[in-house]
């Protein structure tokens, strides 16, 4: 059984990567709206979308490797293929519960919302701190 002192360690090791891994998804969230808004005045609208969200991945992907994870040196080749399938599968997470708390709970957008968000931002933290950038000590 883990002690109570080893979960109290590990939690106050988790929180501060936990903040920061928050503090990306919502610079990245900015980064995505500002590009977003500032193409769609000149370009179509889905394509100024692709590239806003394409541009704030990118950046979620490098904050988040050099400064949430504390990872140095070189991209390992698998790991944006891994971090893509991560939100990926956190994307299609997403859209379930809020489709879940929407449609079959009739409860209003802001408040599925509001609700999935905690959820799919610790399993996206999760998948994301254990194997994308996870150290080979962690992923036992």
């Amino acid at each position: 059984m883990i002690s109570p002192k080893k979960i109290s360690v590990k939690i106050q090791q988790t929180l501060p990567q936990l903040v920061k891994f928050a503090t990306v998804g919502v610079l990245n969230t900015l980064i995505d709206f500002i590009i977003f808004y500032l193409l769609s005045n000149v370009i179509d609208d889905t394509i100024a979308k692709g590239i806003s969200f394409l541009v704030a991945v990118v950046n979620s992907f490098v904050l988040n490797r050099y400064w949430t994870f504390g990872k140095r040196g070189t991209a390992q080749k698998n790991e944006m293929a891994k971090f893509l399938a991560v939100n990926l599968l956190t994307l299609s997470i997403n859209l379930l519960c809020y489709h879940i708390w929407s449609e079959w709970f009739h409860l209003g957008r802001v408040v599925s919302f509001v609700l999935t968000m905690p959820f799919v931002t610790l399993i996206n933290y999760m998948l994301n701190r254990i194997w994308v950038f996870g150290s080979k000590e962690e992923k036992k």
